[in-house]
């Protein structure tokens, strides 16, 4: 056959979805939540409605989000769960995360910069009104000036070193009130944060009261590894000089593999987000995926002789093989490393459920997958192409290019129209169009 359009004809299971039961509940310690049949329908009606035009799109479970954050909670019951929702939520849209997870009850965040937190206060005022006030947590810390910005917005610094404490003190006498802010403690990753003689030099002097004392886990995806002992061991000897100050310590990783860690508050990120934060090996921690990323096939062609395909010929391909060039590249966040050669199998996508590996590199804009094995009546020009989701994940892609999934989601190109499913009213037109701003604050 030659370049065009295969046959098609109709088909019960366009997204080849998986079943499920009817509610989607809990199954089980690795599986916390599986799409349900509703969603599963709304997932392929939303994306049945999308323009004609439209050459990917981003689809996000509230359901998987809410079941993953329900999971992590009940993991450590007497643990507040502060979100962390960096980065634009991990990529995915930071306005309706918060949405979903204060209306779970999270009351206090983590953002990495002042500008995130001051537009999360905006969604979160949106959400929460002004009677009922969220904790937000900066973890980059007091750059040089910026302490009246965070008075003004009701933010706390995340102090991490002699020079940060002395200048928000100063700030504090200036305002005649001592604002809270957390002292983070470095027991080991040598990035930020005070060292355990600093922050016990600074609990002697007596002058900074934090509301939270914090340190982070170089290795607790390693659940073995010696430094997680070390570095619980320091936290517990700084916090000692501490009384009565909540103290945190697990990341997501630390709330799966490392229960003596959870402390008073754990900050989980990546975990929310369906990604895997400990090692393979380990057997926990398998996330209801909550991000789906689809394209188009946008060009069939049946060989009919030994052809190479993509930038560098990288790969050869036999005769009478079916290629699907997808629009999806780099440049929409695809990592150029899960792509395929001679030498190495790269990512496989699924079309209908059905897996198609990669052939060649990635482009920018460009993949192309051999779809061979697929019924022709599910392949067709414009047909939905999965390339994460149900039947692979963003930690399967990463693997493939030899990277993480925390890179794959914040490289999400903001080209691509996020539409949220599971609940609620954003549909595929408002994720299109944009949804209205948050009011000031």
């Amino acid at each position: 056959m030659s370049e065009g359009e295969l046959s098609a004809s109709g088909h019960s299971s366009p997204l080849g979805m998986t079943s499920a039961a009817p509610d989607g509940g809990t199954t089980g310690r690795n599986v916390p939540y599986r799409m349900s049949a509703t969603t599963g329908r709304e997932l392929a009606t939303v994306l049945a409605g999308l323009p004609a035009h439209a050459p990917a799109a981003i689809v996000i479970d509230r359901g998987a989000l809410v079941a993953n954050h329900r999971y992590l909670a009940a993991l450590a019951p007497r643990t507040e769960i502060a979100p962390v929702v960096k980065a634009d939520g991990y990529g995915i849209g930071v306005a309706e995360v918060a949405r979903v997870l204060a209306g779970e009850g999270a009351r206090t965040f983590f953002v990495a910069t002042l500008e995130e937190a001051i537009a999360l206060r905006r969604h979160l005022h949106a959400v929460l009104g002004p009677a009922r006030r969220a904790d937000i947590h900066v973890l980059d810390g007091l750059l040089p000036g910026s302490g009246e910005a965070f008075r003004e917005h009701g933010l706390r610094p995340v102090l991490s070193s002699p020079g940060e404490v002395e200048e928000w003190l100063s700030c504090c006498r200036r305002w005649a009130s001592l604002e809270p802010a957390a002292l983070h403690v470095d027991t080991g990753m040598t990035r930020l944060g005070l060292m355990p003689s600093e922050a016990l030099a600074a609990a002697a002097e007596g002058a900074l009261k934090p509301a939270l004392l914090m340190s982070h886990f170089a290795c607790a995806d390693e659940p073995s590894h010696p430094l997680n002992g070390d570095q619980s061991r320091r936290f517990a000897s700084v916090r000692s000089a501490f009384a009565g100050v909540p103290a945190s310590l697990a990341n997501s990783a630390g709330l799966l593999a490392h229960p003596a860690s959870h402390l008073d508050v754990a900050r989980p990120g990546y975990a929310l987000y369906g990604g895997k934060a400990v090692a393979p090996s380990v057997g926990l921690g398998t996330m209801a995926p909550v991000v789906h990323v689809f394209a188009r096939i946008a060009r069939l062609l049946e060989t009919d002789e030994p052809v190479c395909v993509g930038y560098g010929a990288a790969q050869s391909v036999q005769p009478r093989r079916v290629l699907a060039t997808v629009t999806f590249g780099y440049a929409d966040g695809l990592l150029r490393g899960a792509g395929s050669s001679n030498q190495r199998d790269g990512h496989a996508v699924h079309v209908a459920g059905h897996r198609a590996p990669l052939v060649g590199r990635i482009s920018m804009d460009l993949l192309v997958a051999d779809v061979s094995a697929v019924p022709r009546a599910l392949c067709q020009r414009g047909a939905w192409v999965e390339i994460v989701g149900q039947h692979a994940t963003i930690d399967d892609l990463a693997n493939h290019a030899g990277t993480i999934g925390y890179e794959f989601l914040t490289r999400l190109s903001r080209r691509i129209p996020r539409v949220w499913i599971g609940g609620g009213t954003t549909g595929a037109q408002e994720a299109l169009h944009g949804s209205p701003p948050a009011p000031e604050v």
